[in-house]
């Protein structure tokens, strides 16, 4: 059983992330290892996951379910599905208003586990989770749209919704950011987390 855990902090509220998150389409669909993923039923989604290693390429189709329980969402997969997965997410809103999520991710493989390992299977888990989160908070902005609002861009990286505070660390650049007073991209990707309350009323 392959497993990875992940911490990360999203600039939003807690209630946004709960509704964001809960939708694995959304929130898995953006990732590079993501080769395709549809609605089955309520709830339920087929999700097949690509990886390219050593010049092979291998599909993993994956059937889960998607469950809310308080602050915490599971998806977890379902008796018929080809492969055992799930991604368990704890969400605490903290100072600020903002959201702290831990991520535990597991995979039952077979062979899968032999072919990428646990180094890989770490960036799996990672890209999927940081991707998730940067198409998340751009749905939410372009749902009010927010996008490309860079009026307040002098107060940095902390007031933009793509940045987690606690890691120094940019969902748009996929990277740490080394001054949040000197945004790195410019402006180029600042969401106004400001103008986000503003416009939640």
């Amino acid at each position: 059983m392959l497993e990875h855990e992940v911490r990360v902090t999203v600039n939003m509220p807690l209630t946004y992330c709960l509704k964001c998150i809960l939708d694995p389409s959304e929130f898995l669909g953006k990732s590079r290892y993501t080769y395709a993923v549809r609605r089955l039923g309520e709830d339920k989604y087929e999700v097949v996951f690509r990886w390219v290693k050593w010049g092979m390429e291998r599909f993993y189709k994956v059937v889960l379910e998607a469950r809310r329980y308080d602050n915490r969402i599971l998806y977890m997969s379902t008796p018929e599905s080809q492969y055992e997965f799930s991604m368990e997410f704890d969400l605490e809103e903290v100072e600020d208003g903002n959201t702290r999520v831990r991520v535990v991710a597991r995979m039952k493989a077979g062979l899968m586990a032999n072919l990428i390992g646990k180094g890989d299977y770490k960036g799996f888990v990672e890209e999927l989770v940081e991707k998730g989160i940067l198409e998340m908070a751009r749905s939410f902005a372009r749902k009010l749209e927010l996008e490309n609002t860079t009026s307040g861009m002098e107060a940095g990286c902390l007031a933009c919704i793509l940045y987690d505070p606690d890691r120094k660390y940019c969902y748009a650049l996929g990277k740490t950011v080394g001054d949040p007073q000197k945004p790195e991209c410019k402006g180029r990707f600042y969401i106004s987390r400001e103008k986000m309350m503003e416009a939640l009323g």
